[in-house]
């Protein structure tokens, strides 16, 4: 039998980020978060490495736009998923505060706050020269609205993250890429 999971409305942000300027990439996809939320979207899902664009080629050329998760950026978006009610998934470069390690990860945050992460487990071009590969396994995060999983992009090329995912109870995948 399949899952019993609620119907929603559900949207997924088109935007092309531009490197070095993260304000201006989160500005403008406030604006379109915010209009999905008003759209009664229940389920939010950005790009891949939405805050900051993709192709970076150094660590010391990310290093001005990496920030933790939760952080800034999650805080700026856990409000407005507090105000609507709905659930968002960010995707964007993090740096692990305990470690200083940077990863491609994508953030869940719902209407009481960050939920959880992923962190990319498949790196693709340019990531081997600033990022890790993800350590925290496939997360599935139960929630109102049905357990939520995801991956980011490259993930998508092994059949097997999608499995494991499903095995792991997961009604939704999102894909930020």
């Amino acid at each position: 039998p399949l899952p019993l999971i609620p119907q929603y409305r559900a949207a997924a942000i088109q935007y092309a980020p531009t490197l070095f300027e993260k304000e201006k990439n989160l500005l403008e996809q406030q604006e379109m978060v915010e209009e999905a939320a008003r759209n009664e979207a229940k389920l939010i899902v950005m790009v891949e490495m939405a805050t900051t664009a993709y192709c970076f080629y150094s660590r010391a050329e990310i290093s001005p736009y990496v920030e933790p998760i939760p952080g800034p950026t999650t805080e700026r978006f856990g409000e407005i998923a507090s105000r609507y009610g709905c659930y968002l998934v960010v995707g964007m470069p993090e740096v692990d505060t305990e470690t200083d390690i940077y990863y491609n990860s994508l953030a869940l945050i719902g209407p009481s706050g960050m939920i959880g992460k992923y962190r990319k487990t498949h790196s693709y071009i340019s990531e081997n020269t600033w990022a890790k590969d993800g350590d925290l396994g496939l997360p599935v995060f139960s929630t109102e609205i049905g357990n939520l999983g995801g991956f980011i992009c490259m993930d998508a090329s092994f059949p097997e993250t999608a499995r494991l995912l499903a095995l792991k109870g997961a009604d939704v995948i999102c894909f930020p890429t």
